[in-house]
């Protein structure tokens, strides 16, 4: 009897481990797999929002770069497909504070460095294919994936990141 009232226990400690995402979405990366051991406040998995006009493009301007971004500043962001993909954007917004810039974004992630994020809307053509289809059909734009962005003011090209 001891024995069956531990197992009833263990099943309902079980049953409160499971995670429910407080948001409908994707899951777009796995931090952490079953039996792996969690720290309060770690990430487990990351989950996007599914309708693409959510999404924004992160990016970063590396720390001693003159450039000042502001919001509404006119961007041209370039996707690594092919064919490729150009469009201008414009910055939503700039993180007020410095932050590591994550490995994945770096040249060399060995030699780490620190910016400022930056939010880009993300250009209506990099959303869905071109209406009536084309040669060369798009693929809609993918959380995660990497671009190209390239920072203007006026209408001189300053800065790729």
């Amino acid at each position: 009897a001891v024995q069956l009232k531990r197992v009833d226990e263990i099943k309902v400690e079980r049953e409160s481990l499971v995670l429910t995402s407080p948001l409908n979405g994707i899951v777009t990366a796995v931090h952490r797999r079953e039996g792996e051991a969690v720290r309060p406040g770690e990430p487990i998995v990351t989950v996007a929002d599914p309708d693409p006009r959510s999404m924004q493009i992160v990016s970063f301007i590396e720390q001693g770069q003159s450039f000042q971004p502001a919001p509404g500043m006119e961007v041209e962001v370039r996707r690594r497909t092919r064919p490729v993909q150009v469009a201008r954007a414009r910055i939503v917004k700039v993180s007020p504070q410095i932050e590591p810039i994550p490995p994945e974004v770096l040249g060399n992630p060995s030699f780490p460095r620190w910016g400022v994020r930056v939010l880009i809307d993300v250009p209506l053509s990099m959303l869905a294919p071109p209406p009536g289809g084309s040669p060369a059909p798009r693929i809609p734009l993918r959380p995660g994936e990497l671009l190209d962005v390239r920072y203007y003011a006026s209408r001189r090209r300053l800065l790729s990141c």
